[in-house]
């Protein structure tokens, strides 16, 4: 039997997109970057589920990386799809 993923809703999207360790690179222990990496490999294989689902990875990535820059912004906004 073969896998297959199942794409999820932008409201499933944001959720893992919102509950991903962004700074899991930084960390010294093996076990959370492991799982960092293991968590945007899944992020990656949904991103292209539709452009919508792109945006909305660019759209997290830029807040983080706005964080790491002493920027103060908000995290995009949760779509109800």
């Amino acid at each position: 039997m073969a896998w297959e993923k199942k794409n999820k809703t932008l409201s499933e999207y944001w959720d893992m997109l919102a509950r991903h360790n962004w700074y899991y690179d930084y960390s010294d222990v093996q076990s959370t970057w492991r799982q960092g990496v293991e968590s945007e490999n899944t992020l990656r294989l949904h991103m292209n589920d539709t452009p919508e689902h792109k945006k909305l990875y660019d759209a997290f990535h830029a807040h983080h990386a706005g964080v790491l820059r002493g920027e103060k912004t908000a995290p995009p906004p949760r779509p109800e799809i």
